[in-house]
């Protein structure tokens, strides 16, 4: 059931480092601010840059 919910055409997907996720999936696991991931497209800022920027603290995701 929770693999149906993410499989829509309204997320957004993004690839970094062999994962693959939905925009807010990545928000949930690098504790990204709800107020950053809203303003991310407003404000012209490539997602990849935010997942680098929040992984940076997390040994899960490395380079």
């Amino acid at each position: 059931m929770e693999e149906q919910r993410w499989n829509t055409s309204f997320n957004v997907w993004h690839e970094y480092n062999g994962q693959k996720l939905t925009t807010m999936q990545w928000a949930r696991k690098l504790n990204i601010p709800q107020h950053v991931v809203w303003g991310y497209k407003h404000n012209n800022i490539n997602f990849i840059d935010l997942i680098k920027e929040y992984s940076k603290d997390n040994p899960e995701i490395t380079e």
